[in-house]
């Protein structure tokens, strides 16, 4: 089973999916870290990596899940880019209120963040999103968390006891 970790930034998909990797012992791709790799490559900033670059990472994500089977993804555009898998997909969509991604975003920074920055990283990501995917073939979440007033502890455990069952730890 492939677990399908997706969400707006700063909801907690890398904390969270890495901590289950972790528990769970399953392979974890994360995307953001794979298209940082892949602009880096080309002495770019993540920024100025062309679509095919991205195209090229989402291609190297569908390849590297299939080959696996069992294992973790997570990334802000996984409900498109894994839409059609022949493997079974369990997709969870984790969400968090603004003021708690904003906090998380100063956090991650490392400096002051507004609002408006936060949302115009959102409609970058939506316009990317309407430049690169079809909006007709996206997964549907099996699972929505709201991360807002969770610890990823209890955020993790939560979606280890949705997904019980269904991936098969690694020994």
């Amino acid at each position: 089973m492939i677990v399908c970790i997706f969400g707006l930034s700063c909801v907690g998909k890398s904390s969270a999916a890495s901590l289950m990797a972790n528990e769970l012992g399953l392979p974890l791709r994360s995307c953001g870290s794979a298209v940082l790799a892949a602009a880096s490559s080309l002495g770019l900033d993540i920024k100025d990596l062309p679509d095919s670059g991205h195209r090229m990472v989402d291609a190297e994500t569908v390849a590297w899940a299939l080959t696996l089977g069992s294992c973790i993804v997570e990334g802000r555009f996984l409900d498109h880019v894994l839409f059609g898998l022949p493997e079974p997909t369990f997709s969870i969509q984790l969400t968090a209120n603004a003021d708690v991604r904003l906090r998380r975003a100063c956090g991650r920074a490392g400096h002051a963040i507004t609002m408006e920055d936060l949302e115009s990283i959102d409609r970058a990501d939506r316009e990317f999103r309407r430049r690169l995917y079809d909006e007709r073939k996206v997964i549907a979440p099996s699972l929505s968390v709201d991360t807002s007033e969770s610890t990823v502890e209890e955020c993790v455990n939560q979606l280890k006891m949705a997904t019980s069952g269904l991936i098969r730890p690694r020994t």
